[in-house]
């Protein structure tokens, strides 16, 4: 039986300090795919410094130099992948990101495969003319593949796919990455005393993290508890949080950790993990806090209440709510055998989410739809 060859297809693929995200979503797909059973490829609209630097890629890469939608040039491109889509077999193409979303389906239907395409958060991209292109592209598509039931909802309402066309395969984690030791000689650097508490944050500075909301609890929670400090793991704009932490006096309580390639034996070290986004689709850094047995107090935003059951792994809160916030974290701070009791349970539900479960669903809905008729 020959084996069914895949396109992978998406934007372009960031890397630097951490692998996350989409890309390291993808990354751990290829990783896990049965080569008996599968022949994958990639093709990315754009390079960048990452794939220049990278020894080796899961399966061969190609760059389409695709850098705008609107250019007659990026145009005769485009009837370019579809010949290749042709040419070389490809039986499906499966589509991540922006561009590559709105542009890719119709030209790889034209080369005659199948299309997917997934969607991974809750559409803060989306404006009112990407919209109009996405219910156009969508005709195309044979399946949306959401990561959590949050984001298949908000793709029905706000793209109109209909539901029965779009499924739900969850984010996974290799488990095996959650057994090392914290990070030696963090709580040295930052001066954090070996019984201090650690409130923590893993993700990057975009606006829809919310940091400011959680410095604002945070200074709240030290009036409880003032040996608590405050970890954030990201990279990006930090100036607005940095401001916010200067304007409650906890320069000495708040550490800026920058971007990392590998977040979790930092997370080793927290106490408790946080996220506090205004929008989510499934998040990783949840997923990675369960897996390192830590409860987790996040906002009841896209994809988390299907990761944490409330009172039982962890608290949801709403967004913008930073007096719950504050509440939850003080809750956990308060009680230590109410953190490890959470954080038992969390470790236990993080086997959901495992890059195998991922990638053996993905491969049962890729065969299931090269052979519809």
């Amino acid at each position: 039986m020959s084996r069914l060859k895949i396109l992978y297809m998406m934007d372009a693929m960031h890397g630097g300090e951490r692998v996350g995200g989409t890309e390291g979503q993808l990354l751990e797909l290829l990783t896990h795919l049965d080569r008996d059973r599968f022949d994958p490829h990639l093709a990315l609209f754009r390079s960048t410094p990452y794939v220049e630097e990278v020894q080796a890629f899961p399966c061969p890469v190609d760059v389409l130099d695709i850098r705008s939608l609107s250019t007659v040039r990026s145009a005769v491109k485009l009837l370019g992948l579809s010949a290749r889509v042709r040419a070389r077999g490809y039986g499906l193409v499966h589509i991540f990101l922006n561009d590559a979303a709105i542009a890719g389906p119709l030209f790889c239907r034209i080369g005659g495969a199948r299309v997917l395409v997934s969607r991974r958060d809750m559409g803060f991209w989306y404006t009112e003319p990407i919209l109009k292109a996405l219910r156009i592209s969508n005709r195309f598509v044979s399946r949306v593949i959401a990561n959590s039931d949050a984001v298949r909802r908000n793709v029905h309402a706000r793209e109109r796919y209909p539901m029965t066309g779009i499924e739900v395969l969850y984010n996974g984690h290799d488990p095996r990455k959650f057994d090392v030791a914290p990070v030696a000689g963090f709580r040295e650097q930052f001066g954090i005393a070996p019984s201090d508490p650690i409130i923590g944050m893993v993700a990057n500075f975009n606006p829809w993290k919310r940091h400011v909301d959680l410095v604002e609890a945070f200074a709240r929670v030290r009036q409880q508890h003032p040996r608590a400090h405050l970890v954030l793991v990201g990279s990006g704009a930090t100036a607005p949080c940095v401001d916010a932490v200067r304007a409650h006096g906890l320069e000495s309580a708040v550490h800026f950790c920058g971007g990392v390639a590998d977040a979790i034996p930092i997370v080793k070290h927290f106490t408790i993990g946080v996220l506090c986004s205004e929008s989510e689709g499934l998040s990783n850094a949840v997923i990675e806090y369960m897996g390192c047995g830590k409860p987790t107090v996040c906002t009841d935003v896209g994809g988390n209440p299907e990761a944490i059951a409330d009172g039982e792994t962890g608290f949801l809160v709403r967004p913008f709510d930073t007096a719950a916030l504050a509440d939850r974290l003080r809750r956990l701070l308060d009680s230590d055998a109410l953190c490890a009791r959470m954080g038992r349970r969390a470790s236990a539900a993080a086997r959901r989410f495992t890059s195998r479960s991922m990638a053996d669903a993905h491969m049962t809905l890729y065969e299931r739809i090269a052979t519809d008729s």
